[in-house]
């Protein structure tokens, strides 16, 4: 039998920054945390771009195939990407593209989402790989359990998709809700140029090399995690609400405002989830509520991690 773990969710809402050309390794290294020296075509792995304050405006899963690299962000925010990386390309033989609409794309999730996925493509990709059949490709972003994301070329069969599409299906949301649950965040378009990346815990989750050369933000963003512990940093937030309403404060038991929850999740009727950046010395082990104390809704901080 199925579980809420083996099913398939379709990801077209996600944007699809492409760029293209003989300098566009070259390009991106100077503008990406994460160090592109080496990776291998085929290879995918989780990046972020800052702005020359070490805010991070964009963060991605990144796929490399050939000279052209692929960057999966959340809605709104490839557009933000788009236009502050057109500042530098000029200098540089290469072009992006907006590649959102050249896949049908989807998520797949759990064993037998693995096993229907052998019967399609019998090699399947190693983690952090892909590997591309009939213009399709498939990605193996496997963490707490196995998980793929299926990208169907818009000029290829729709037998792939017709054959995904007999797992149970789930909203976009629950595949963001299992990038929670292995630690991993990717910021909503009105949270860009917000917070560092060490605020959102994306040195702890591999967005971030500390070995590879300058690239925009670097020099501030490596001060701070070279100067020792974080002072601030992404805890989660369990709410016993389903729809926890516009005050997202979090206050204490002293009744001080510590901070505002952000990327409120629904996981069922009596229950959300959202992240809140707080002090790293934070006692989550004391109660928490959000809002008005008239609303009585309690909150339990935990630190973001997999979990």
């Amino acid at each position: 039998m199925s579980s809420m773990q083996d099913f398939h969710a379709p990801l077209n809402s996600l944007e699809l920054l492409q760029i293209s050309g003989e300098d566009s390794g070259k390009f991106l290294q100077g503008q990406l945390t994460c160090d592109l020296e080496g990776l291998a075509t085929g290879s995918c792995q989780l990046g972020a771009a800052c702005n020359n304050k070490g805010r991070v405006y964009a963060n991605f899963r990144l796929l490399k195939l050939g000279t052209d690299y692929f960057l999966s962000m959340q809605p709104g925010v490839m557009e933000i990407a788009r236009q502050t990386l057109q500042k530098y390309i000029p200098f540089y033989k290469a072009q992006m593209t907006d590649a959102s609409a050249r896949f049908r794309r989807f998520g797949l999730a759990g064993q037998q989402a693995e096993e229907l996925l052998k019967t399609i493509i019998p090699a399947l990709p190693e983690r952090n790989s892909s590997v591309t059949i009939d213009r399709n490709i498939l990605i193996n972003v496997s963490d707490n359990l196995p998980r793929y994301e299926l990208w169907v070329d818009d000029s290829a069969s729709e037998e792939p998709q017709a054959r995904i599409e007999t797992l149970p299906r789930q909203e976009k949301k629950t595949w963001d809700i299992l990038d929670l649950k292995a630690g991993i965040l990717f910021i909503q378009a009105d949270e860009s140029s917000l917070y560092t990346p060490e605020e959102l815990n994306l040195d702890l989750a591999g967005f971030v090399s500390f070995n590879k050369g300058c690239y925009t933000g670097q020099e501030i963003v490596a001060r701070m995690h070279f100067r020792g512990k974080a002072s601030k940093r992404l805890f989660l937030a369990s709410i016993e609400s389903a729809s926890p309403g516009e005050d997202l404060c979090v206050y204490d038991k002293a009744d001080k405002a510590l901070g505002t929850v952000f990327n409120v999740l629904r996981l069922n009727d009596t229950h959300s989830v959202g992240l809140i950046i707080l002090k790293t010395d934070t006692p989550v082990e004391d109660s928490f509520r959000l809002g008005e104390k008239e609303a009585n809704i309690t909150v339990k901080l935990s630190p973001f991690s997999p979990i």
